[in-house]
């Protein structure tokens, strides 16, 4: 099932609002890509809305736990339980706001809302991260026992970087992450005092410094990709019982290696078991899906737009959507054939409006919400496109002359701008 979602980030100053000590009113729910904010399902970042409010904003993760992703995941249709992931951060563009804060579930509640938890929060994104939810699968007939999403039984891997020889070939940090996705994990060192011993560090005070100390010391070209802390969801795989010996760590970003970073002494730390740092060096391997490119005709007093199903197998008439005060206009009609899906907009209705004309042609404007959807596994990335189409349409039957194309753009959810291919039939 496709989801709608607006394609613009609304960027805001984080505002406390009125505390409530016994719960927070959640009035809608979602998860979103960490890496491009894309809106996806089962694992991801929680993003919430409140009091009926059009901002979405995230949960801190003090006191979040697994009982509380259980709710989560119950809100959003998942109903075989599901695990926290408290290792978030913001994703680009979006507004860094905090909802929701010491979060207190049994895991039997139907929503957020009737769980303790705070709407004041003292959380900044300097000392604490966002949650996020890996979801089970539902079980299907005659299922007894839970059925984990296939995504976090990943195999791990060890991650040494890519240093050259001659180099540093023996690095004092390497990453723990997943089987054949290269450069992110979460962090290890090495002991100074020991070669032979390693361990985990603690994501208190992680951030884009710690980063890119790293991300350099491992080789990786901090020029060409600015390393990220953290790791997109989908490629967490957490280690059995991390021995975690590195915490507060604190890094200028010019050290040569992370154990020349200020931090607490050698296994000197109260963290959590996935309390782990982690750093992305490369882009992450899920790019956006390709923008819709519609052929455009103008006839007719229409607007018809063919969307090509070979690019979309997965489009139906229903991932088209023509908005007209803030409802879907029933004056649309919609056409399916062996290639494409085709969508036919009035002129004179629907919301198109009228942006110039001349003596010969009148310039008529729509937007058409694309939802755009691919699946990688069993994560599911969903992308809302919004198509913005023109037409010049001759003001007399008698005016032949074709029209000169103009450049549109399709502005997708994610970060991207797109030509649209357009012909114009007067």
């Amino acid at each position: 099932m496709r989801c709608f979602a607006s394609c613009i980030y609304l960027i805001a100053i984080l505002q406390l609002r009125t505390p409530r000590s016994e719960a927070v009113n959640v009035t809608d729910i979602r998860l979103v890509d960490q890496t491009t904010g894309a809106e996806v399902q089962q694992i991801g970042i929680v993003q919430i809305q409140v009091d009926g409010g059009i901002e979405w904003g995230a949960i801190c993760d003090d006191a979040f736990a697994d009982d509380d992703a259980v709710v989560v995941c119950r809100m959003l249709g998942f109903t075989n339980g599901g695990t926290a992931n408290v290792q978030g951060t913001f994703p680009p563009g979006a507004a860094i706001s905090f909802l929701m804060d010491d979060t207190g579930c049994s895991g039997d509640e139907p929503s957020l809302t009737e769980c303790i938890a705070a709407q004041q929060s003292d959380c900044t994104v300097n000392t604490d991260s966002i949650v996020g939810v890996v979801c089970n699968n539902n079980r299907g007939p005659g299922e007894p026992t839970l059925g984990p999403a296939t995504t976090t039984q990943a195999t791990p891997d060890i991650i040494s970087g890519v240093c050259a020889s001659g180099t540093n070939q023996n690095p004092n940090v390497r990453l723990y992450g997943r089987q054949g996705v290269p450069g992110m994990g979460f962090v290890e060192v090495r002991n100074p005092n020991n070669q032979q011993q390693w361990g985990f560090v603690c994501d208190d005070r992680w951030d884009e410094n710690a980063a890119l100390v790293v991300c350099r010391e491992l080789c990786y070209d901090t020029a060409a990709y600015t390393p990220k802390p953290g790791i997109p969801s989908e490629n967490i795989v957490y280690p059995t019982n991390p021995s975690i010996v590195k915490d507060n760590v604190v890094c200028s970003g010019q050290e040569a290696s992370l154990i020349n970073c200020p931090s607490l002494p050698w296994g000197v730390e109260n963290c959590e078991n996935r309390e782990l740092a982690g750093v992305q060096c490369l882009p992450a391997q899920s790019d956006p899906p390709p923008p819709p490119i519609p052929i455009l005709l103008c006839r007719e007093g229409k607007m018809i737009a063919q969307f090509s199903r070979q690019q979309d197998p997965d489009l139906e008439e229903k991932h088209l959507i023509v908005y007209n005060g803030g409802v879907a206009c029933p004056d649309v009609v919609k056409e399916t054939t062996n290639d494409y899906v085709i969508i036919e907009i009035p002129v004179k209705d629907c919301g198109t409006i009228n942006t110039q004309s001349n003596t010969s042609h009148i310039v008529y404007t729509n937007t058409i919400s694309y939802l755009y959807t691919t699946q990688e596994g069993f994560i599911t990335r969903k992308n809302t496109y919004q198509v913005r189409i023109t037409c010049a349409l001759p003001t007399e039957l008698a005016v032949t002359q074709r029209v000169q194309p103009l450049t549109e753009t399709v502005t997708q959810k994610a970060t991207g701008t797109f030509v649209v291919r357009r012909c114009l039939i007067a």
